[in-house]
């Protein structure tokens, strides 16, 4: 794997252009980290172990899935655009109206 340039990592010169996970490698693994993943690693080592076990599960499962993104709706890109500069300016829905919202959705 190597930096691109832009922050993100490839996975350039590795087998079937798939990520090593087996650590069998000499470097650490944040050698190829980009300083958001590594961030992100870090909020997750303060969960507790059954919530860093699902998180580790939904990575896994994003990485082995080799199908394309799902196309978005154009339709659909104002809102997209809209939400983004929402989290740009800092613009987050506190926790109170999250807990507002999920209890629609329950029974």
């Amino acid at each position: 794997m190597g930096d691109r340039g832009d922050g993100s990592a490839s996975t350039a010169g590795s087998p079937s252009g798939s990520c090593r996970l087996s650590g069998s490698s000499k470097e650490p693994y944040n050698s190829v980290m980009t300083k958001l993943f590594d961030q992100a690693v870090e909020a997750a080592r303060a969960l507790p172990p059954d919530a860093q076990d699902e998180l580790a599960r939904v990575m896994l499962d994003i990485l082995a899935d080799d199908r394309p993104p799902e196309p978005i709706d154009p339709a659909d890109g104002p809102s997209v655009r809209e939400g983004l500069a929402q989290a740009d300016r800092g613009e987050f829905a506190t926790d109170a109206e999250v807990a507002s919202a999920f209890r629609r959705f329950e029974g």
